[in-house]
């Protein structure tokens, strides 16, 4: 049972075994086998970290995050640090969002044409926050020259994966670029599919989606949004939509 799997896990981090802290981590933030309890998954990552398990370090960077997937300011410097140590012991995920850090500047020397970098070679491990920062940097013209064609083709990868906002993303620079021969109403469609509100309302917004579309793509966005509002009354602060 979970139950038991977690104290299992619990007993292999007290014996100094650093994956066992790791996951032990993961059951504690998720909740399985047992209550949640976050702060006894920020200790449990803590210690896999200290034994040089990438992923416990990323995971400790990411109960740094707030709601809307920011560092809080106290805890930036910490942040970078725990993404480094896990990206340079080879965990592409901390690299994609270290890409993100170093182009933002969160905790430490803002360095976009790194993070640009970075978050690109994160993207080709299928890393979806690396896509989705490279992606905006490229259109941005942050780190580098704009390069429209390449940062859609990013955008398209986070989309795929699963990530509304980059669907979204890439719909919103076909139109402030006027785009021709682009399927912008897909793209926001796409991001609507995965659950991205303001996607809904851009496809219904979007003056070539067929007229009954419209109602289905506001309706569905209506109620992601009252399923936000509900998720954190519930539960507190939902993700970004």
């Amino acid at each position: 049972s979970l139950g038991k799997a977690r104290q299992a896990f619990d007993m292999a981090c007290t014996g100094g075994a650093g994956q066992g802290c790791s996951l032990l981590g993961m059951m504690r933030k998720s909740a399985h086998g047992g209550p949640l309890d976050l702060p006894g998954a920020r200790q449990a990552f803590k210690l896999a970290c200290g034994f040089k398990i990438a992923a416990g370090c990323f995971e400790q960077a990411m109960l740094l995050l707030d709601e809307r997937g920011v560092p809080v300011v106290t805890g930036q410097k910490e942040y970078r640090a725990l993404l480094v140590e896990a990206c340079d012991t080879g965990h592409p995920p901390a690299c994609g969002w270290l890409g993100a850090a170093e182009i933002a500047g969160f905790g430490g020397k803002k360095d976009a044409k790194a993070g640009r970098k970075r978050a690109a070679e994160a993207c080709e491990q299928r890393v979806a926050t690396g896509c989705l920062a490279a992606g905006n940097a490229a259109v941005a013209a942050i780190g580098g020259p704009r390069d429209l064609d390449q940062g859609l083709e990013w955008l398209r990868a986070a989309c795929d994966t699963g990530m509304g906002r980059a669907c979204y993303n890439g719909a919103e620079v076909m139109g402030r670029f006027k785009m021709q021969g682009r399927d912008r109403v897909q793209w926001y469609a796409d991001g609507c599919a995965r659950g991205h509100a303001a996607s809904c309302f851009g496809a219904a917004a979007t003056p070539d989606t067929f007229v009954p579309s419209c109602r289905k793509f506001a309706i569905r966005g209506a109620l992601l949004m009252i399923g936000l509002e509900l998720e954190r009354e519930l539960n507190g602060p939902a993700a970004d939509l």
